[in-house]
């Protein structure tokens, strides 16, 4: 593992190293293709290198041809040249340079090449100042030459971006700088000030210019002699003297060859990136000696994290670099080179952590801005929801209250005046307003609606007090007030004429029913039957009178849902009552194994005011409906609770059959919770006991949980 982790920190810095080689390397490239050095000679090159060699060689000769001071030294390079001084409009390529008469120093005895001889031609006064380092043409340190004079009389200096500017009297001078020691003489017991502060030449004199030294004097000064200087390199080139033409000849052939080296480097490099950048992806993300993949380090931070993370680096290193190019050149190409090892090695780790991220899955959900996305649509949801729990008064305070605050946000970002504060008021007032009339529209609106929910289904919504926009809805609601009370009369009367159709068709049927009831019972009195016959009678005695029972239940409960029966109310004890109907059933009880427990929590003094022949009946239908329908072998249940305004009887079985129907259902006429009807019952008992309930002002609940069954009857408590 160790020697796996070892590998992979190896293969990021031979990814680094390879780019910084690759970079170097395309540098160089373009520095080649830019210089014309692959399109051009050795010679060419050195030829239009020599050129501006010759230049500088030809400005400090200049500024020693009055002294055989450098005489010498010029004598012992390749460096051949003359000094001519040129008369007023006097024409330099007019003149014969093979006349030496015409040099007032020359150091070449043949003729001069005019094909490749060079001519510096200048304006010297008694202040030209020569500000040449010496270093590359003789390969010392420079020393000052008579000629060249030293800033002891500047009266201001000032750095601005790459120059020293210096004012003496009315002269401004102009000289770059590139080391801070060379000026220590110049800015001795002066302030650094900016070069706004100055006044620039040419506002006392009419005009300036700047010579070939790059030092702004006043033009055309009276003392200033032109003089001119032919020059050329020896022919051919002495080696042996290891001057700058000796220097740059090397430079250029080392330049050739090394534009071909580093295209190969070039390439090389970039096939080791590639390579190598294959290789890393290839385990990244990668969980060793298992199959998988999983996030380590760096990489289980949010890609857009990461990002920010990695861009913020660049910035400061960016900043840095910014800083190191004011300051030294040499601390420039450091940092320069430190920043873009940090760039390679961010970039391959950025990339790693991305192929992890998405070989991982699930890169999304961890990122910043997915985060941030969720917390938002969880505040926005919980806004929603709470503005949908609020009334319409309390939305309209929230939103008057947001709008608030990101109106005054913006008049302290961008400032306001009185009048933007006023209209701000103004804007709120207007929206109270125009909330407050539709409100009214809506209440007006609601308050039929619950006059129709309440039962008054004669009242009228006063249309013509709407808005155009709601006079449509209010005529709407209006017709539903008359399709109901239509409906409901429609619905009465249907109810009225289907009992009518029920108590006369039993009546009907009862007559003769009566009938076969009554010889049924005179044929039982004989006894010379043989036993088939006698077991005949006896199951039509048996039905005859479950028929009569079922005929005086439909009608029961015909009459009891139409509220047709005259209830008799008095205060009725419970407890005793239910007792009474219990004693009653405890034989049928323990013949189908049933253990009843009782639990009576209120005593002997539970007074209701009720019907008692009525609830008499109601609470042998519901031990009925026990007896019939519990399992077998199994417990039921009758309580008896109250508090201070309602008496509770609560009765609970399990039944022997699937309850697979609704509460609602069960307690509707002819409905039986046994679907196959082969146990007697008409289906009617809950019916007539849900209706002789609410006729004596009580309230009949069922609940139904798997074969649990829970039957509820409320009174109020006297």
């Amino acid at each position: 593992m160790k020697n796996k982790k070892m590998s992979k920190g190896l293969g990021i810095v031979l990814f680094i190293i390879s780019c910084c080689i690759a970079f170097v390397s395309m540098a160089g490239i373009y520095f080649c293709a830019t210089s014309d050095i692959y399109q051009r000679s050795t010679e060419a090159l050195y030829e239009s290198a020599s050129n501006d060699l010759l230049n500088i060689y030809s400005m400090n000769a200049l500024s020693a041809y009055k002294s055989d001071f450098y005489s010498s030294r010029f004598k012992q390079s390749n460096f051949e040249y003359g000094v001519i001084k040129l008369d007023q409009d006097e024409d330099i390529n007019k003149m014969d340079l093979n006349n030496h008469e015409n040099y007032l120093y020359c150091n070449f005895d043949q003729d001069v090449p005019k094909d490749i001889a060079n001519i510096y031609t200048t304006g010297i006064t008694d202040q030209t100042e020569f500000n040449v380092s010496w270093s590359f043409l003789f390969n010392e340190s420079r020393i000052s030459t008579p000629n060249e004079q030293v800033f002891y009389d500047i009266d201001e200096i000032c750095r601005y971006q790459s120059s020293i500017y210096a004012r003496v009297g009315k002269k401004l001078y102009l000289t770059e700088y590139y080391d801070d020691e060379l000026f220590d003489v110049q800015i001795r017991d002066l302030n650094n000030k900016e070069i706004n502060q100055y006044t620039i030449i040419g506002t006392e004199e009419p005009a300036s210019f700047i010579n070939d030294n790059q030092i702004l004097v006043e033009e055309a000064p009276k003392d200033m002699e032109t003089y001119a200087v032919v020059s050329f390199v020896k022919s051919p080139l002495d080696t042996t003297k290891k001057d700058g033409f000796v220097k740059l000849k090397q430079m250029i052939s080392i330049a050739k060859v090394m534009s071909y080296v580093i295209i190969a480097t070039a390439i090389m490099s970039i096939a080791a990136i590639f390579y190598l950048l294959i290789r890393l992806i290839s385990v990244s993300g990668v969980i060793e000696g298992e199959d998988g993949y999983a996030l380590k380090g760096f990489q289980r931070l949010p890609i857009d994290g990461q990002l920010l993370i990695n861009l913020a680096i660049v910035l400061i290193g960016d900043y840095v670099v910014l800083i190191a190019s004011n300051l030294n050149s040499k601390l420039f190409l450091v940092t320069i080179a430190c920043f873009f090892i940090v760039l390679a090695f961010l970039g391959i780790n950025m990339l790693m952590s991305l192929v992890a991220n998405f070989r991982v899955g699930g890169w999304w959900h961890r990122t910043l801005i997915y985060r941030i996305w969720t917390l938002i649509r969880k505040i926005l949801n919980s806004i929603a929801q709470r503005l949908s729990r609020m009334t319409m008064s309390k939305r309209l305070i929230f939103i008057i209250m947001g709008l608030t605050l990101i109106e005054t946000f913006f008049v302290v970002l961008f400032g306001a005046s009185p009048s933007i504060w006023l209209w701000m008021m103004v804007e709120k007032l207007f929206i109270i307003a125009v909330y407050q009339y539709f409100n009214n529209q809506w209440k007006a609106i609601g308050t039929s609606i619950r006059h129709i929910a309440n039962g008054e289904l004669q009242y009228a919504l006063p249309v013509e007090l709407l808005d155009v926009e709601y006079q449509a809805i209010g005529t709407d609601i209006n017709h539903i007030n008359e399709g109901l009370d239509i409906a409901l009369k429609e619905k009465m009367k249907s109810e009225r004429l289907r009992t009518e159709l029920i108590t006369n068709v039993s009546h009907d049927i009862k007559t003769p029913l009566t009938s076969i009831i009554s010889y049924v019972d005179l044929l039982e009195k004989h006894d010379h039957y043989d036993e088939e016959t006698k077991q005949y009678l006896e199951v039509l005695s048996r039905q005859s009178q479950r028929l009569k029972k079922l005929i005086e239940d439909l009608i029961e409960a015909s009459k009891a849902s139409t509220g047709a029966i005259q209830m008799t109310m008095e205060s009725v004890d419970v407890p005793v009552l239910l007792t009474q109907v219990i004693g009653e059933f405890e034989e049928r009880l323990s013949a189908e194994g049933i253990t009843l427990k009782v639990t009576n929590r209120v005593g002997d003094n539970a007074m209701i005011e009720a019907d008692y022949r009525y609830l008499w009946r109601v609470f042998d239908n519901l031990m009925v409906n026990i007896a019939k329908y519990s399992q077998p072998d199994t417990r039921a249940y009758v309580d008896l609770t109250a508090d201070d305004q309602h008496i509770v009887i609560t009765m609970r079985n399990i039944s022997k059959e699937a309850l697979n129907i609704s509460s609602d259902e069960l307690m509707e006429r002819f409905v039986r919770g046994d679907s196959s009807r082969h146990t007697e019952g008409s289906g009617l008992g809950l019916a007539i006991a849900r209706s002789l309930t609410e006729l004596m002002n009580g309230e009949m609940t069922l609940d139904i949980d798997g074969d649990l069954f829970k039957v509820t009857l409320t009174f109020d408590r006297l």
